[in-house]
């Protein structure tokens, strides 16, 4: 009997000191790594970037030149009732790439049509206050 109490603490610790040092081991490879990419600080962030024109037909289409090497845009829409604004953030590779700009689109949807409401760009605002510089105009025949 004494013997299966010794051999069975002794199968216990080697368990128990085996999943502690895989456990520390995985912590030294890296500690933050939880599958997610946004986790990994050296990883580029989406960065607000500017845009210059829109077009409407039912949603808001904005339009801006980037990166070749653009991995990644979103575009997040704060209405009020005088105004619109949308704040574009994108994200470029970091490996290096051409220079020449590509023309993107980037279509946002609205809870309620314009009505008569200014559009402006969120990453040219500073503030609450909207900015005549960072107003952005309708492109085509939708300025009618």
């Amino acid at each position: 009997m004494r013997r299966w109490r010794t051999v069975i603490t002794l199968t216990l610790a080697v368990l128990l000191v085996g999943g502690a040092a895989f456990l520390g081991y995985r912590m030294l490879i890296d500690p933050t790594d939880d599958g997610d990419d946004a986790a990994d600080p050296l990883a580029p962030a989406l960065e607000p970037t500017t845009w210059d024109v829109y077009t409407r037909k039912g949603d808001l289409t904005i339009q801006y030149d980037g990166s070749a090497c653009q991995e990644a845009s979103e575009a997040v829409v704060e209405e009020r009732a005088d105004r619109v604004v949308v704040t574009l953030r994108t994200k470029v590779a970091a490996e290096e790439c051409t220079e020449e700009a590509t023309r993107y689109q980037v279509r946002v949807r609205l809870r309620k049509a314009l009505d008569g409401r200014e559009v402006y760009d969120g990453a040219c605002l500073m503030g609450d206050q909207p900015q005549r510089m960072c107003l952005r105009s309708v492109r085509g025949s939708e300025a009618a």
